[in-house]
């Protein structure tokens, strides 16, 4: 298992895989609560009750959530339904009713909830752009806290940083936990390219704002659910393979609405897991992991080009993910004989290898592994060409990229 990526203590409010890492435990909270009672999982056995996001209770800790009927009602149904997805969009939505702007700590907060459902496989197109929505004002507000900290020292770093409608009040500067200006720097530059993530999300999700995908169809998939629900009544006739069928396309669609946020990333790896349960003998599984494991790619060099330096060792490992899984999504298809539904696999793949070529250095991709890696792709390219001839483009520059390693190959051509 690659290293697990230990982010800039420099940049804690950014730090999004510790984030990650928090909201795993979560659900693995919620998920041993099940069939448990509901005192159980309230916690009233015990002396004092938990405080967890798992039931909602840490919002109570929040002042101006505490005496809001509205909020201790959700908080109290929550408690009772940890996994139910509405009542936690709906105790988010009422805090947010209630502070439009709220302080670093709070959204933060709301921040873990918009989050947690998806990491046991509830995913709607609300929920995400419910997400999109907190996770942006969650960025805003660091912003908002560094700029006024700058402005307020009249520091020599503003240089290039835009601080139009900013208002500074001394009085009530928040404290973002951050000591040093290059940290601070370093966290402005990765919310902006964050804040650039979800504009590109929010495009994605408009076109699958219909898309839904719950806990219960995934377990209906892998044989461990009965019936109900969408696919029939309690002891009706199931066509298990249709079922398969429409969760691994709501599988894809979910995945496809997550992958550009950060600590999303383990939660659309368990959703591909578990696509590679339903079945394992088409590309697309790995292609999901594929995508996911390029976006923690990106992820990564944005840090660095953040000023974030210790970002550049977990750069190599998550590109050297995204390559196994596409050369397994590989061994799913036909390079001699390619179909139309191949081509995701083929193109990206190939796509794949071209950028490893480009960015060959930060890949730490020696000249043979480059090598064999750019004629994998390059027979990739070949086969997709096949099928559609718009992929000649992409034929084309890793041809030029494969010569220029010294390989003297023509189209369709394969080194011995």
């Amino acid at each position: 298992m690659a290293k697990q990526p230990n982010e800039n203590k420099d940049t804690p409010n950014v730090n999004l895989l510790k984030i990650q890492q928090e909201l795993e435990e979560l659900a693995k909270e919620v998920l041993a609560m099940e069939g448990k009672g509901f005192f159980a999982k309230l916690g009233l056995g015990k002396k004092t009750r938990e405080v967890t996001p798992a039931t909602g209770t840490d919002l109570l800790e929040i002042a101006f959530l505490r005496g809001d009927k509205e909020i201790n009602k959700l908080v109290s149904q929550l408690s009772g339904e940890p996994q139910n997805q509405a009542i936690r969009m709906q105790m988010v939505g009422r805090a947010l009713q209630m502070e439009g702007r709220p302080q670093l700590e709070v959204a933060r907060a709301l921040l873990i909830h918009s989050c947690l459902p998806f990491y046991w496989g509830e995913v709607t197109g609300p929920a995400v752009q419910m997400l999109l929505r907190v996770f942006k004002i969650y960025l805003e507000r660091i912003l908002q806290i560094h700029k006024e900290k700058m402005m307020a020292i009249q520091s020599s770093v503003l240089k290039g940083v835009n601080l139009s409608g900013i208002e500074v009040n001394e009085d009530d500067m928040e404290d973002s936990g951050v000591g040093n200006r290059a940290g601070m720097m370093m966290e402005i530059k990765i919310c902006e390219g964050l804040l650039e993530k979800i504009s590109e999300a929010n495009v994605t999700l408009q076109n699958k704002m219909g898309v839904s995908l719950s806990k219960y169809e995934l377990d209906l998939a892998l044989g461990k659910g009965g019936g109900g629900g969408m696919f029939g009544s309690e002891g009706s006739d199931i066509n298990v393979e249709q079922v398969q069928g429409i969760v691994t396309t709501k599988i894809m669609h979910s995945i496809d609405m997550i992958k550009l946020i950060p600590m999303m990333n383990s939660a659309g790896l368990s959703l591909a897991e578990k696509m590679k349960e339903i079945e394992d003998k088409i590309p697309y599984p790995w292609v999901m992991i594929g995508r996911l494991n390029q976006q923690m790619v990106r992820y990564h060099i944005m840090r660095m080009e953040a000023g974030d330096d210790q970002a550049r060792p977990f750069v190599a490992p998550a590109f050297n993910a995204a390559v196994v899984a596409y050369r397994r999504s590989m061994k799913t298809v036909s390079q001699s004989m390619p179909k139309k539904q191949d081509l995701p696999a083929l193109a990206e793949f190939a796509n794949l290898t071209y950028y490893g070529y480009i960015n060959r250095q930060i890949m730490r991709l020696d000249k043979e592994g480059l090598k064999k890696l750019l004629q994998a792709g390059k027979d990739a390219a070949d086969a997709a060409m096949t099928v559609d001839e718009s992929y000649a483009p992409m034929q084309a520059r890793l041809l030029r990229a494969c010569n220029s390693m010294g390989m003297g190959l023509s189209e369709g051509e394969t080194q011995e």
